[in-house]
Formats: C-alpha cells, sequence, structure tokens
C-alpha cells in the first residue's frame, strides 16, 4: 500500500487504535489529521477510567468484538491471539507499519536483543542534520513519518515486527539475539524469525551490518544483493574493528582510539562500531562520526553513573531487561552488589552465574524475587529479597564494602512494580539521593 492509497482508505474512514500506548497516541493523532474517524481501545481498565475523567473516550475492546473498520491499528506488545478473539472486520497493521508507509524519507533500521537504543541514538547523531532516531526508543515512527527529514534511523522491536508486513529499510542490522520475549513469541525460534523479517525484505543494493561472530544472528539468511558490511570489537577480520587500540573502518582509517571513548567496555564499543557502520552507509560523514564517537557519554539507565559516597559507587542499569545485558553491565566492574529482578520474559537468571566472581552480594527484587535467590543462592557470597527499591539500596549499601559497585541490572522487566524501564531507574536514583537523610 502506498502513502496515497492510505490516505485515501483512512480520510472519512472509520479506524480502530488498539492499544492506547505512546505509539497508540501517536497513531490516533495522525489518523485524526488524515480525516479519519478514530476509536481508540485499550485493555486496561485504569487508563480507560482515567481517559474518562479527562473527557476522553476510552473503549473497552470487548465492547467492539466483531466490529468492522476500515482499518485496525495495533500498539506493539499486543498478542495476535488478543486480535484474532476480537474478531474485528478490517485489514490489521502496526503503528510502525502506519509510520512506514507515511514515511517521505529513507530507513536506517536497527534491531537485535541488547544495544538498540544506544546504537539507533549514535547513528542519527553521526548523521547530523536532518536524520531523525524514532521508534522503540521513545518517539514514534508515525509521530515524524513526514517531519521532512533526510534520513529515518529507527529502533525496531520484534513485536513491532509481528504486526508491520511491509516494513523494510534501505540499511539494517540485527546487533546481537539472545532468547528474549519468550513469553511472547513462544520460542527463541519465534522471536529470531520476527527480527528476521527486517534482513528478509532487504533488496539488492541495500546494505546489512552484521556482527561477527553471533551465531543465532549468522542464522539469518541475507537476500542475494546486499552489500554485508561486517563490526566486531574482537574479530580482527570485520570491516569495522578494533585494531591496534584504534576503531578503524574497511579501508584503515580510524574513527578515535578506544581510550578516546566515554565508555570502553567491549558492548560499548561493539555499539559505536556499529553504529559508525551504519552511519556510514547512510551517507554520514568521518569527522562528524569522529565528534559523536569522542562525546557520546552513554543514555539514561544505562550504566550511569548517578552517585559515589561513602566509598561507594552507584550505577543504574535499568535498561538490563535481559540476563545477557546484566552480565554484561556486570563485567563492566570489577566488584558488584548487584540488584536483580523483576518480570521476566520467559528466562531465568542462571546466565548471572558466568560472572559470579564479581558479584559480592545479590538484593532480589520484584515477583521474580524468589526465582532470583533460587538461580544464584548457592553461586554469591549473600542474597537477599528486598520489598522496596528503598530497601533494596539501603541493604545493598549496608552491605558493600568499600570500592564496589551497588548495581541496579534487574535482568527482567520493569512491569510488575513499574510502568516502564525509565520510572524503575528514577526510583533508584531517587532511592540512593534519600540515603542518610
Amino acid at each position: 500500500m502506498s502513502a496515497d492509497a492510505l490516505r485515501a482508505q483512512v480520510a472519512g474512514g472509520r479506524v480502530l487504535v488498539l492499544g492506547a500506548s505512546v505509539s497508540g497516541l501517536a497513531a490516533e493523532r495522525v489518523l485524526r489529521s488524515l480525516g479519519a474517524e478514530v476509536i481508540v481501545a485499550d485493555d486496561a481498565r485504569a487508563l480507560r477510567d482515567k481517559a474518562r475523567s479527562e473527557g476522553r473516550e476510552l473503549v473497552d475492546p470487548d465492547a467492539i468484538v466483531g466490529a468492522r473498520f476500515d482499518l485496525v491499528v495495533v500498539s506493539p506488545g499486543i498478542r495476535t491471539e488478543r486480535v484474532e478473539r476480537l474478531g474485528l472486520d478490517g485489514p490489521v497493521i502496526g503503528e510502525l507499519e502506519l509510520g512506514y508507509l507515511l514515511a517521505a524519507a529513507p530507513i536506517t533500521a536497527v534491531t537485535g536483543t541488547n544495544g538498540k537504543s544506544t546504537v539507533t541514538t549514535l547513528t542519527a547523531s553521526m548523521l547530523g542534520d536532518g536524520a531523525v532516531a524514532a521508534g522503540n526508543l521513545g518517539t514514534p515512527l508515525s509521530a515524524v513519518a513526514d517531519s521532512g527529514a533526510r534520513r529515518l534511523v529507527v529502533e525496531v522491536s520484534s513485536f513491532q515486527l509481528v504486526w508491520a508486513p511491509t516494513f523494510r529499510a534501505s540499511v539494517a542490522t540485527v546487533l546481537n539475539l539472545t532468547p528474549n520475549h519468550l513469553d511472547y513469541h513462544g520460542s527463541f525460534e519465534a522471536y529470531r524469525a520476527a527480527k528476521a523479517r527486517l534482513i528478509e525484505r532487504l533488496a539488492p543494493g541495500d546494505v546489512a551490518v552484521w556482527p561477527v561472530g553471533e551465531g543465532a544472528v549468522d542464522a539469518i539468511a541475507i537476500p542475494r544483493g546486499v552489500e554485508v558490511r561486517t563490526f566486531s570489537a574482537t574479530a580482527r577480520d570485520a570491516d569495522y574493528r578494533v585494531e591496534h587500540g584504534a576503531l578503524v573502518g574497511p579501508d584503515g582509517r580510524t574513527l578515535v582510539r578506544v581510550e578516546e571513548l566515554g565508555r570502553r567496555a567491549p558492548h560499548d564499543v561493539a555499539n559505536m562500531l556499529a553504529a559508525w557502520a551504519l552511519a556510514e552507509a547512510s551517507g554520514a560523514e568521518l569527522e562528524r562520526a569522529r565528534r559523536v564517537a569522542r562525546e557520546f557519554r552513554g543514555l539514561a539507565h544505562r550504566l550511569q553513573v548517578v552517585a559515589v559516597r561513602g566509598g561507594l559507587t552507584y550505577v543504574d542499569d535499568s535498561k538490563a531487561t535481559t540476563p545477557e545485558a546484566a552480565v554484561a553491565a556486570v563485567r563492566s566492574f570489577d566488584r558488584v552488589v548487584l540488584i536483580a529482578g523483576g518480570r521476566t520474559k520467559g528466562t531465568g537468571f542462571e546466565r548471572l552465574r558466568d560472572v559470579a566472581e564479581r558479584i559480592a552480594g545479590v538484593v532480589a527484587i520484584g515477583e521474580s524475587a524468589h526465582r532470583v535467590v533460587a538461580d544464584l543462592g548457592d553461586a554469591v557470597p549473600w542474597i537477599v529479597e528486598a520489598n522496596s527499591m528503598d530497601e533494596a539500596v539501603a541493604v545493598a549499601s549496608e552491605r558493600a564494602l568499600p570500592g564496589t559497585v551497588v548495581l541496579l541490572a534487574p535482568a527482567a522487566t520493569s512491569w510488575d512494580w513499574y510502568r516502564s524501564f525509565e520510572e524503575r531507574g528514577e526510583d533508584f536514583v531517587r532511592a540512593v539521593a534519600a540515603l542518610g537523610r
């Protein structure tokens, strides 16, 4: 479907937006601007009550079972079986697909399990004026699709790809793949298949930026005629690699020396290489990429040092919502007291045993606290449960020895206690600031 066909379909038509998330509400605004009559539905009764108190209408999806719509736009994370049970009559797409159909600029897309937001932000920054970062990292694609951007750099989740039947980019990457969102997809194979859609839709002349040594990613077939540019923080034969302490490109050009980076952990270096490769494939100039690489200090809630007090360093990595991300966080320090737990995505915490020698103790939080204790209890010197972030920070601070890092790296989502990983990180920062008051 073309942008003109979409506009013709929804103008004066009846459209349902399923899910009053940030992306759902962005879709509502765009569709109304196109002349559609928009109905927004959400399963959350609290959201419906709040909307009613504000004079807005937010309907219960069960009240529209079997209804006919000219278009249905689904927010990320809503399961296919939920939509099927509603028996809606009309074409169904996701907000990402809506944004893609309306997009006036070429797209560079980033997916994977870990590092997506960082690489998306870096890539857009390296491209400079005229490039806009959007998608899963915060700003919905539909909100900026017609913004006049020269290029759209889009973070894409597996949830979004499920509902995006034609979304495609001209430059794309799958940074890495480890088991994630198994509670939604049902299996790692289904999760990988969702991610693979991004690569399978590349056309001859497009560019795939590819990690070296990521076996799960290598299982994804790259279409014939697609140019492949590889990156790795460890492999010497990658196009974008580390050589003699510097980040170098395919022809030996140097971006920066590793020591110039604000963050130098292996995954930080890999993210920088991936972003450079994506940015160059999208038209970035080397000097701007160098400046961004030297100035970048990371995103909020991603290995962010929030305080140093009493001989302890407090680090917020609330974005570490998978065991693999938490392992990478722990490996960034010599000795940590780890605050972990939350709502799991069909995985446990056993992977943290790989870095047990760096863990001085664990404070388990959230609805999976018992699982944290069961998976790690015999691998670390001590482990206790806490019933709030304040208690977790207090216990960690009391038991940590000087020189230790108190690290929030939950290895799980925030959706048991909080609405987002950002809210969880902010609560950690608040609890740290409240110590000793």
